[in-house]
């Protein structure tokens, strides 16, 4: 009979084992990912790009080009596109980023060789009509508008201009000037020679060998080129605290940042463990100051971002304009007990039990293990990077922690912004 008094065993697992995606390169050059696993039938397919806003030449193409890949043919209405792609069920996502576009298509299994033939078509033939070119034009204006009256986008796009430089991609901002001066030939010219930059597909869902032997036929003949990506000069500024007014704001939202590791460095693991400490989940340090002890926010993060060419380490909040500095001051005061300080042993396990829980709930189905592949793939590592992740978390002490600390959050090398006024 089940003891309902006493705990269930706990175990930290040592390995991810996690099930392994299988990769092969088309006739075409084209790399084709699978993971073939589920019991819904129903996959994911993702067409990977590498013509971000990286890849431009004139400011925004790449996102009006991605806006409006489904917006007409020479022969189909955007409307005519929905509807059909409605008809069978799918539902698609078309993103661009700084590095990357992403295509993105969800259909039941069944009907894949109606929905995919008819997807890429839609894609490679898009015409980039004029009116709906218009619209989308002023959507984005209207977006930029409101953008500058909200003081979390404004200090996110100040931090980015401090941490890159105005000009490289990661730091540049879209303004209404540079949309106006978007065309539609602007577009059909990145869509014919950039667009369809380096091709990857990445296939998720449950398949038969039939089904899947199928799919990679549908993409033999898709045109993919491989366009050579530019360098960009990161321009970090030097330790400023910047402060952006916005007239009337009760608000102050702060951004503190730095430049990162990349997932390369023999310090990451200890890094993602130290952020986690600091401001990377709602126990963390940060959170118990300034919400809880000093009642000056909702919620304060920490957190490592990563993008292809770069990383870096970002803190955030919303405040009232006069406790701004004296939350940038807990910010501050935090960082120097970590770096004087060991972590306790208690706190330490405890971060390390949420880490490794959250990382295992977060590989449960095909699609989320398609994406943990993703974000090693692109890195240029394997899946041992998973397992070593496991390992140092599990072997972290409190004084690997505080010679990263140490070494990280010296406060002369974060830049300070402050969107709304102090």
């Amino acid at each position: 009979m089940l003891d309902r008094t006493a705990a269930p065993e706990f175990h930290i697992p040592t390995r991810t084992d996690l099930k392994h995606v299988t990769s092969s390169t088309l006739r075409n050059g084209i790399r084709f990912h699978e993971l073939i696993l589920g019991d819904q039938e129903v996959c994911r397919i993702e067409i990977v790009l590498q013509s971000g806003s990286w890849l431009e030449e004139k400011e925004g193409v790449s996102y009006f080009t991605t806006k409006m890949l489904l917006e007409g043919t020479e022969k189909l209405s955007g409307r005519q596109i929905a509807d059909r792609l409605d008809y069978y069920g799918a539902y698609w996502e078309v993103t661009s980023g700084m590095d990357f576009v992403t295509l993105t298509v969800y259909s039941l299994t069944k009907y894949l060789e109606e929905v995919v033939p008819f997807f890429l078509s839609v894609v490679v033939d898009a015409s980039f009509p004029e009116k709906e070119l218009e619209t989308i034009k002023k959507v984005r204006i209207q977006q930029i508008r409101v953008n500058k009256q909200k003081t979390s986008a404004l200090a996110s796009s100040g931090l980015r201009h401090l941490l890159f430089g105005r000009n490289h991609p990661y730091g540049k901002e879209l303004s209404e000037e540079e949309v106006g001066k978007v065309t539609s030939a602007d577009l059909k010219e990145y869509h014919k020679n950039r667009l369809l930059s380096r091709a990857e597909v990445f296939v998720s869902g449950k398949l038969s060998s039939e089904e899947l032997s199928k799919l990679k036929g549908f993409f033999v003949d898709f045109p993919s080129s491989a366009v050579s990506l530019p360098n960009y000069p990161v321009v970090t500024a030097p330790a400023v605290r910047e402060i952006l007014p916005v007239d009337e704001s009760v608000q102050a939202s702060l951004r503190l940042g730095k430049m990162a590791h990349d997932k390369h460095h023999p310090d990451h693991y200890h890094l993602m463990l130290l952020n986690e400490v600091f401001g990377g989940y709602f126990g963390s340090r940060l959170m118990k100051n300034i919400r809880e002890d000093k009642g000056y926010t909702y919620g304060i993060y920490s957190s490592l971002s990563y993008l292809q060419h770069d990383a870096f380490w970002v803190v955030g909040t919303d405040v009232k304009r006069e406790v701004a500095i004296a939350s940038i001051d807990e910010i501050l005061k935090e960082m120097r007990l970590l770096r004087t300080e060991p972590i306790p042993f208690e706190e330490l396990e405890t971060v390390k039990n949420y880490m490794i829980g959250t990382f295992l709930s977060s590989i449960s189905t095909s699609f989320s293990l398609m994406d943990k592949f993703r974000s090693i793939h692109f890195a240029g590592l394997d899946y041992e990077y998973y397992n070593r992740l496991l390992t140092s978390i599990r072997s972290a002490t409190s004084e690997d922690l505080l010679r990263v600390a140490n070494d990280s959050f010296k406060e002369e090398d974060w830049l300070q912004v402050i969107a709304g006024g102090i």
